[in-house]
């Protein structure tokens, strides 16, 4: 029997646990998040903020930014601010959402980071959780 290798590299795990890292210090900081792009173009991590129009339409233009990446771009990852819903139960809770995704792949995924705040605690977050199969932007034509 072969083993197949896991779709998602250590390079693509090491780079999206940067990015949710920097978002959710985002967060923490700014009480909000703005659809982000961030790439990695060579050995540089590159983010752009998307907060010119509402939330929904910053988000569909940092995914149609994704088919204009510089041809070195070896992945992306899109992060903002989102919902999901709570198994079995007919309620929903924020979440930082990221979807991601290296040049190559056959799809991207998404993973949610439950987060909120608090007068006890103040800001807390969970542990990233597996969203599903996503497409891969960098093979969308836009």
């Amino acid at each position: 029997m072969t083993v197949q290798p896991s779709a998602i590299t250590p390079e693509l795990d090491r780079f999206v646990c940067e990015v949710i890292g920097n978002c959710l210090d985002e967060l923490v900081e700014q009480h909000e998040l703005w659809p982000s792009l961030c790439f990695q173009a060579g050995d540089e991590i590159i983010c752009e903020v998307y907060s010119e129009d509402g939330p929904d339409q910053c988000l569909e233009t940092a995914r149609a930014a994704v088919a204009k990446l510089p041809s070195n771009s070896l992945c992306y990852a899109i992060v903002y601010d989102g919902f999901f819903q709570i198994e079995e139960t007919e309620k929903s809770a924020e979440a930082l959402i990221c979807e991601f995704a290296d040049r190559g792949m056959d799809c991207a995924y998404s993973a949610y980071v439950p987060y909120g705040f608090d007068d006890t605690d103040g800001f807390w977050a969970e542990e990233p959780v597996a969203g599903g199969e996503e497409p891969n932007l960098f093979r969308t034509l836009y």
